[in-house]
């Protein structure tokens, strides 16, 4: 728009220079002419105000790594007048590594034209992107005079799927030292546990006398018994530690381990705590996983949350919320692992046998009989799960 005003006004003064050269009648007019030109652009453009509008179209906000994915958006024009060159800015922010890209398209638009404008962005490494519509600046067809529109669009999120897989085996141990005290009891069926209270039934014969429920049976002149709680097995710990990746290879490493390892754990019968952490919120966040479909549903969750700060670990926080709580399992997955980490992961893990997967640091020793860490290789991630590099025991 400026370089259009910039030639437009040394187009006046070259018409104005001629017109008191020659001092001819026909310059003059077309040099007056020319003056009211802009005035009826302006004119134009302010008929163009507020007769764009944008929405987004429907589209597949769920993608596959390494795929280019199309951002779509529609516009319509509700003025019978064309505009010029109509300059859309797009930005797509990566919720882990916080990086953004941005694009821009221009489009012009006949009166009463509505259209669906495509944009292409790589989706390289899996994680969540926000796209947003930043700004709209409308031109009339000169391009002297433009104006910017303002959009209340929510952004649209994508989740770029992780490469789950499955691994041969888990480096799963049933220490019979570890003493777990079951906390988490079946809503869908009883059991023995006089702790805990399932529910209320009628009388069945077999039923033994101290299972009645007294105080119902007298309310309701029905015998009625108490169906006691079901303890879960879940011994298992899987931590994720959301410290800022060095490259994008890393962050798909983390993610791609993380969810290979929970489906893992859910296929072969254990369930599991899955935690992590937003470190934007300071915020602890843990799931009870039982079953493939809670395991997919934990993916965009995950991928909202925001790096950690370095003097953040989920280890020390977990403990911090959660100090009596005790597993035979614990698997922790990070970008790498420090001395910090070791130390508060002990403390942690009392008696339960502890596993740590480090996404980009070598590592090589021997394993001992309480500890193992091993190192995850992109490309390499189903066979490193089940515990194939070298590993060190502390």
């Amino acid at each position: 728009m400026r370089k259009n005003r910039f030639f437009y006004g040394i187009y006046l003064i070259v018409i104005l220079y001629l017109s008191m050269i020659y001092f001819d009648y026909g310059l003059y007019v077309i040099f007056y002419s020319s003056l009211v030109i802009p005035v009826i652009a302006f004119i134009y453009s302010l008929c163009l105000r507020k007769k764009v509008v944008f929405a987004w179209a429907q589209m597949e906000t769920n993608v596959t790594r390494g795929t280019k994915t199309g951002i779509a958006l529609g516009v319509r024009n509700l003025s019978i007048l064309p505009t010029g060159v109509t300059e859309i800015c797009f930005s797509g922010t990566d919720v882990l590594l916080n990086s953004t890209q941005q694009k821009k398209k221009r489009i012009a638009l006949c009166g009463h034209e509505t259209t669906t404008e495509s944009l292409t962005i790589q989706m390289n490494h899996s994680g969540m992107m926000r796209v947003s519509v930043n700004s709209v600046r409308v031109c009339e067809p000169l391009g002297l005079f433009s104006h910017t529109i303002k959009l209340n669009l929510d952004p649209v999120t994508f989740i770029i799927m992780p490469d789950i897989c499955e691994p041969e085996s888990m480096p799963w141990e049933h220490n019979p030292y570890a003493y777990v005290e079951e906390e988490v009891y079946s809503t869908v069926k009883p059991g023995d546990d006089p702790s805990e209270l399932f529910g209320v039934r009628e009388y069945m014969p077999g039923d033994k006398q101290n299972r009645v429920h007294w105080n119902l049976t007298a309310k309701q002149d029905e015998m009625m018994v108490k169906q006691l709680g079901l303890p879960i097995d879940c011994a298992a710990l899987v931590l994720l530690e959301l410290h800022k990746p060095d490259d994008d290879v890393t962050a798909d490493v983390l993610y791609d381990s993380i969810f290979s390892l929970s489906l893992k754990l859910v296929l072969t019968g254990h369930r599991h705590w899955f935690a992590w952490m937003d470190g934007e919120r300071s915020t602890l966040y843990r799931e009870l996983v039982e079953d493939e479909e809670q395991v997919y549903a934990l993916i965009p969750r995950v991928f909202a949350a925001c790096c950690s700060r370095d003097d953040c670990s989920i280890t020390s926080t977990y403990y911090a919320n959660y100090p009596r709580e005790r597993f035979r399992n614990i698997f922790y997955v990070t970008s790498d692992i420090n001395d910090r980490d070791r130390e508060n992961l002990k403390e942690l893990a009392g008696d339960a046998y502890v596993v740590c997967y480090a996404a980009n640091q070598e590592i090589t020793g021997k394993t001992d009989r309480e500890w193992k860490e091993i190192a995850v290789r992109p490309g390499h991630v189903a066979g490193d799960l089940s515990g194939t590099p070298e590993e060190v025991g502390l």
